[in-house]
């Protein structure tokens, strides 16, 4: 199977503005890991130890705003109400899977090998 026939499925049973809601939640993860990251250093600088809520914030950052995103769709009437959970799992996965590769492709993520 090709990458065209790959991208025809895609487009065939996934709506345009969900793949873009898919960009939208990579870039705002990656913009709001920053915030989270210096945010969790001044707490823990702050009390001395680290905390625990900032170990998965990827994973916390990635779940809302997929969310956010999806509801958002629903109120612009780009999904309907009831396939709000079925496309939340979409953007979260698809977010998740294509994080690293989109972001390095882009230039944004420094390789930890090098």
């Amino acid at each position: 199977m090709d990458f065209n026939t790959i991208l025809s499925y895609v487009k065939e049973y996934i709506p345009g503005p969900v793949i873009a809601a898919v960009v939208c939640v990579i870039m705002l993860v990656y913009m709001s890991s920053f915030i989270a990251t210096s945010i969790e250093d001044a707490v823990e600088k702050k009390k001395g130890k680290q905390i625990k809520i900032f170990d998965h914030k990827k994973v916390w950052l990635s779940l809302f705003w997929c969310i956010l995103m999806t509801i958002t769709l629903a109120i612009s009437k780009f999904i309907e109400w009831k396939q709000v959970p079925y496309y939340t799992f979409i953007v979260l996965g698809a977010s998740t899977f294509l994080y690293e590769a989109f972001l390095k492709k882009l230039g944004m993520k420094k390789d930890e090998d090098a």
